[in-house]
């Protein structure tokens, strides 16, 4: 069995859209739980009306990225026919059932702790949103995609990509097996990161992670705001902390340089570019705190 988790913030249609798409598959291997971060009532209620009790979890508060999967996940491994367990974002759109197709993928290979399909834009079909995720080594580890903006024409697939940093939390699967070894999502990183801190986790145990570029979901770009910067700011230095100690110093510097180059710019709307600023400079220093 294959165990998915939506995991829903306010985002209720969605999360209910894509539920009933996976319902249309008529699938009774396919366990579905969705987990409510939102602690609305409205938006309980919402999903109240249109998912079985036993299907939903509502957390009563936001528990962030992996505190909700993490809560999802520790439900799904009591079931022990459950071998793989999809984390997938409320807006990832399905043209059909692709979850065998990976999950077989990801257990004929041993060493797989975590595989992902590709990702193509909702709007743009044919172009790549990312063919799994990549660390920049030369850039401070930061986190980028693989064939992003590209046509698939345009791209000579491997099929199983195992040249990847991380898996897209998008549309993440995990192998159940691998949990024991690797351990849940770190929930210090609350929002952003997370998936990628677990790949790099499993790959510094001997796992490996890998893209299966056969298959193919659908997602949005998302707008990336004041809570992405500082999220975004404050876990790049946590990552660092974990796998990269030394490169502290550098990476702050790195960010100070850019701070400074965006405070001159006078090509920003300074309604932008102030809560923009604010919030990067708390991520640096709660990220130089390792808090």
């Amino acid at each position: 069995m294959i165990g998915i988790i939506i995991l829903n913030y306010f985002s209720g249609k969605e999360t209910l859209r894509l539920y009933q798409k996976i319902e249309s598959f008529q699938d009774e291997s396919l366990r579905k739980l969705v987990v409510d971060n939102s602690a609305d009532a409205t938006e309980n209620e919402l999903l109240r009306r249109s998912i079985p009790s036993e299907d939903l979890v509502l957390a009563g508060k936001n528990l962030g990225y992996a505190g909700g999967n993490n809560l999802g996940i520790r439900l799904l491994v009591t079931d022990s026919e459950i071998r793989t367990i999809v984390l997938i974002n409320p807006d990832v759109e399905l043209k059909e059932n692709i979850f065998h197709a990976l999950g077989q993928k990801l257990l004929q290979n041993n060493d797989l702790a975590a595989i992902g399909p590709r990702l193509c834009l909702k709007g743009e079909r044919n172009k790549i949103f990312s063919d799994g995720g990549l660390l920049h080594f030369k850039r401070f580890f930061y986190p980028g995609h693989l064939h992003a903006k590209m046509n698939p024409s345009q791209v000579v697939s491997k099929n199983l990509n195992r040249d990847i940093g991380y898996v897209n939390g998008s549309f993440f699967m995990i192998r159940v097996s691998a949990l024991e070894a690797i351990g849940l999502l770190n929930e210090k990183f609350f929002l952003y990161f997370e998936e990628t801190e677990w790949c790099h986790r499993a790959k510094t145990l001997g796992w490996q992670v890998a893209s299966d570029t056969t298959v193919t979901a659908y997602q949005d770009i998302s707008n990336n705001g004041v809570v992405y910067e500082y999220y975004m700011t404050r876990n790049h230095f946590l990552f660092h902390y974990l796998y990269y100690k030394k490169g502290l110093p550098r990476l702050a510097l790195h960010y100070l340089k850019h701070i400074l180059i965006y405070v001159f710019s006078q090509e920003i709307n300074s309604s932008k570019k102030w809560p923009f600023l604010l919030a990067r400079i708390k991520g640096i220093v709660k990220g130089l705190m390792n808090s």
